[in-house]
């Protein structure tokens, strides 16, 4: 028989990324349900962790001046995007899940977790210089 496409139809916009964190890989999942779960999760609003996050992650910062940053905000996105990828693998609870991990291990990992919810923290300072050809009159 023919294959039927409609199995592989994308439910939602959402985007699942395997990323490397100390040897293990690790799912993480950033759709539009994420900040509904972190709120029932951690009573807490997820941009506004976020936005602190990126923050402390401004262009030009190198991730050996990571030291300093709250790591509670990047931990708690960091599993509940792990949870809602993966909930049969991930632990219940937010600590047990970070014990398999390096103190620094995620903080390592921060601009591949920014970069799944479209959030690029690379320097965009090199490209504004440059003139745009269509804005030009």
């Amino acid at each position: 028989g023919g294959t039927d496409d409609r199995m592989n139809v994308k439910i939602d916009k959402g985007m699942t990324k395997e990323i490397m964190i100390d040897g293990v890989p690790v799912l993480f999942r950033a759709d539009a349900s994420i900040p509904r779960l972190y709120r029932i999760h951690f009573g807490r609003d997820v941009f506004a962790d976020m936005g602190e996050l990126i923050k402390q992650v401004a262009p030009n910062k190198n991730v050996e001046d990571f030291g300093e940053m709250n790591t509670e905000a990047l931990e708690n996105i960091a599993y509940i995007m792990a949870y809602h990828a993966d909930r049969e693998n991930t632990a219940d609870n937010i600590e047990d899940w970070l014990a398999q991990f390096g103190i620094m291990s995620l903080v390592k990992v921060l601009p591949q977790i920014l970069e799944l919810w479209g959030i690029n923290t690379q320097s965009t300072s090199d490209v504004k210089k440059k003139k745009d050809p269509l804005t030009e009159k």
